[in-house]
């Protein structure tokens, strides 16, 4: 694949993986859910796991969607995404506001 593109897009073929890294962390951690839900209710540490797989989930799930939106704005084939993230900046002003003003 790599013979085939040029060196602009480096940055769009990175997104693109990224985004695999992030749908396999997904995967997995609702493959280890499944398999070691069964022993959820003899399981002391059962909390500690159930919350790392949340966490794991959350975190692909956000590293998948955020990198094929970086991929689709690095391609130019998603110049709506901007208009998402004014959609979004509008609806949690307050929160963003505060950190746009602590890095300025």
């Amino acid at each position: 694949m790599a013979k085939r593109m040029e060196v602009t897009d480096l940055p769009q073929m990175v997104a693109l993986f990224h985004s695999l890294v992030g749908a396999a962390a997904v995967l997995t951690c609702l493959a280890n859910f499944m398999a070691e839900q069964p022993h959820f209710d003899t399981d002391p540490a059962a909390n500690v796991v159930k919350t790392a797989l949340f966490l794991g989930t959350y975190i692909g799930g956000v590293t998948f969607t955020g990198s094929l939106v970086a991929f689709g704005k690095l391609q130019g084939q998603c110049p709506e995404c901007i208009a998402v993230w004014i959609g979004v900046i509008e609806a949690f002003p307050v929160p963003l506001n505060l950190l746009a003003n602590q890095y300025t």
